[in-house]
């Protein structure tokens, strides 16, 4: 896949000020264990998650419901989970400039009881929910156990897959104004238009720092800087 741009033009910005509301400022680092509620994620049909009190890699755990029915194609996506700005999913923590606020991965424990094996895919969109940067992950996951996917969302990486429109924002523009975050699964052949309710847990998702910002936080730790507090 071609390597992205890494310099923003002025129809970039304007683009991007087209495209919805103002930057959050996204807490850094930030891990979301779902203590006591589903924390206003939903689910592919933006519906509100299961939450669950224990069973999950960590305890506490999100669940939502997973149908293939209408895919017609193997290998195809779909989404699962998702965080929108405008629902306020996990108090915005996850939301903001992830360039200026040194956001440089993204993760996820995840779980599923599909028949067999598959991958997982993160979506990253400006507020407008498009345009939008895809990642695939290689990591396989299987049936019935839980497995960590991790996203590099470095402008850098090259693996980044553009939803865009003519003139329209670059992937550092996109990463500048995060506002809506979807997470799914590719389709397993043998699932292909399969009406079948299978389920897929969530547990501890994170966003991290570069190595630089991540000894500010140890000094944050130590109470030199106070982390906001989940609204």
């Amino acid at each position: 896949m071609p390597g992205v741009r890494l310099i923003m033009s002025v129809g970039v910005c304007a683009a991007m000020a087209a495209a919805g509301a103002s930057v959050h400022a996204a807490t850094n680092p930030y891990t979301e264990e779902f203590p006591t509620n589903a924390a206003n994620w939903a689910d592919g049909a933006s519906q509100a998650l299961t939450w669950n009190a224990a069973g999950g890699m960590f305890g506490s755990h999100v669940r939502a419901p997973a149908n293939f029915q209408a895919i017609t194609t193997a290998n195809e996506t779909l989404t699962v989970f998702r965080a929108h700005d405008d629902f306020g999913s996990s108090g915005n923590n996850f939301f903001g400039n992830y360039l200026a606020d040194g956001v440089t991965q993204f993760s996820a424990w995840i779980h599923h009881d599909l028949p067999e094996s598959t991958t997982a895919w993160g979506r990253f969109a400006l507020p407008g929910n498009f345009p939008a940067g895809f990642l695939d992950n290689a990591v396989v996951v299987p049936p019935n156990t839980w497995t960590e996917i991790i996203f590099d969302v470095t402008p850098g990486n090259t693996n980044w897959e553009l939803e865009s429109f003519p003139n329209g924002p670059t992937i550092p523009a996109i990463l500048s104004n995060v506002g809506k975050i979807q997470l799914g699964v590719r389709t397993p052949s043998s699932l292909t238009g399969v009406d079948q309710e299978f389920n897929i847990l969530l547990d501890r998702v994170s966003i991290v720092p570069e190595p630089t910002t991540g000894a500010l936080a140890m000094l944050a730790g130590l109470g030199v800087v106070t982390r906001r507090k989940r609204s």
